[in-house]
């Protein structure tokens, strides 16, 4: 989920000067992990992609409720059998916000405190609820040690950041809004050693402020706000649990195309499902999009998440079609989708000129082959493939296959393992600007291969252990780089 140019570079400084920034780095897709989005989708609100952190720090360019019933694939809530212990604390369930499309926040059973010192009872009483996050991180590349020079991946020197999210909700049915219409407020920080790859820094920010409605069954679902795009289309976190999840390789090319992932952009968005079974679906939404240079410069922008507009941004459409099943004793879930994103913002182009948009698509399938005796655990089997213009975009086109296992001991029902491999190939353009500059030997093709393992600590915390072997970790700017073998400790605490 890298690039050259013709020998047409531009003379126009504008053009230059942008050229310039993409050039500055070109990170290998998948290869970064894409921990950066795991963390950020499932705490956030933002897991797109490690990719697209590393390539803006180098470069600032180039009982469930009707309207979460078929909300999630495959496997369904993790902790659906911890009612058995606390058999009070799913009631507070009902107030975890469902304004993510593709991802839930674990149940109250399942946090260090399910009460949380009676403040969740004092909250429901009145309609709100709350829920939050912290995980801090670290990771290094530990075949090649490369200690104290200029990190040019993530992970080369040792690194860490932390994440800290906080989400509330009330129940809008109780001012005259139809059943199971919620507002969901979220506000987000990240502490970061700020290397090229990593996480940035983000001060305090509003990452959600928005509302969805379900109506008629169901059958129509509205959502309007300050939304992270990412979280609503696509599917980057395995499970969809926020709470639990072990690493999966994901794609960089739907941020790189203007989905918003620090902080949210001004979105509505329709889902229509069949009145029938309300497994086919049609998700389309408006947005505005991120900056051209990418999520890190959106964040400079934006930082406190509150801007209508940055400048230079024009609107983004994004159109999905899918097949999603919900958790049923006698069936596996299937998650099949396809979508298409379009960016009315202007985007560089690597022979010195500039597109009036920007666009991609992708499709994935989720599905789950196996049931154990730590139902809902089982095997399951996620796939995805992304595409993009080659002449404004640093990756192309990559695809993403993971198996993961939860339940993988009878004694280790909450756990996860999981396994993936991805391929992600470079803009050939970008590479030709880089080949012409008199850089050699630069790659083309990342691919990336990665084991983790989730291990449920007590309820509500999970530590993640994540072993990546990636080629070509460095960008196009420079010669390629040795394999790199990173290792990624990440503890999450949920209350």
């Amino acid at each position: 989920m890298n690039t050259r140019s013709n020998n047409g570079y531009s003379n126009n400084n504008k053009e230059k000067t942008v050229v310039k920034k993409w050039l500055a780095a070109t990170p290998s897709p998948t290869k970064l992990k894409m921990l950066s989005l795991v963390s950020l989708l499932t705490f956030l609100g933002a897991s797109e992609c490690r990719a697209e952190a590393q390539t803006q720090n180098s470069t600032q360019t180039p009982k469930v409720s009707a309207a979460q019933s078929t909300q999630y694939p495959a496997p369904p809530p993790l902790d659906r059998s911890l009612s058995a212990g606390s058999p009070d604390c799913q009631k507070y369930d009902q107030y975890n916000t469902r304004i993510m499309s593709t991802i839930y926040m674990p149940s109250a059973c399942d946090t260090v405190s399910p009460g949380l010192f009676g403040l969740r009872d004092r909250l429901a009483d009145a309609g709100w609820g709350i829920q939050g996050s912290f995980s801090p991180v670290a990771e290094y590349d530990i075949k090649n040690r490369y200690g104290s020079t200029t990190q040019k991946y993530a992970g080369q020197n040792p690194s860490a950041y932390s994440i800290s999210t906080l989400y509330v909700t009330y129940d809008l049915n109780r001012i005259g809004f139809p059943l199971g219409a919620q507002f969901t407020g979220s506000a987000s920080q990240i502490f970061s050693s700020d290397g090229v790859g990593e996480a940035p820094d983000m001060d305090p920010a509003m990452t959600t402020l928005g509302i969805n409605v379900p109506l008629l069954e169901n059958t129509l679902e509205l959502k309007g706000g300050y939304l992270l795009t990412i979280q609503d289309f696509v599917g980057m976190n395995l499970t969809g649990n926020a709470g639990s999840v072990a690493q999966g390789l994901q794609s960089s090319i739907p941020v790189l195309v203007g989905m918003s992932v620090y902080t949210p952009t001004p979105t509505a968005e329709i889902t229509v499902r069949d009145p029938w079974t309300k497994s086919f679906y049609h998700h389309f939404a408006v947005s505005r999009s991120i900056s051209s240079e990418g999520g890190l410069a959106e964040l400079e922008q934006n930082p406190t998440g509150f801007r209508l507009h940055t400048p230079g941004t024009g609107a983004l459409y994004i159109n999905e079609f899918g097949y999603k099943t919900g958790f049923a004793q006698n069936s596996l879930p299937v998650w099949a989708r396809a979508g298409f994103i379009y960016n009315t913002t202007d985007y560089a182009k690597y022979d010195g000129g500039v597109a009036s948009n920007n666009y991609a698509s992708y499709a994935g399938l989720t599905m789950q082959l196996t049931k154990n005796a730590n139902d809902p655990g089982g095997l399951s089997l996620d796939v995805k493939v992304d595409a993009a213009p080659s002449d404004r975009n640093i990756f192309t086109k990559d695809f993403a296959v993971n198996l993961f296992y939860v339940g993988p001991f009878e004694s280790r029902p909450f756990d996860m393992v999981s396994v993936g491999y991805s391929k992600t190939w470079e803009s050939p353009e970008l590479q030709d600007v880089v080949t012409a500059r008199g850089t050699r030997n630069t790659s083309r093709v990342s691919t990336q291969g990665a084991i983790s393992y989730s291990y449920r600590v007590m309820p509500g915390i999970y530590w993640i252990s994540t072993a990546s072997l990636v080629t070509n970790p460095g960008t196009v700017a420079e010669e390629k780089l040795p394999t790199a073998l990173i290792l990624n400790e990440k503890l999450i605490f949920s209350f």
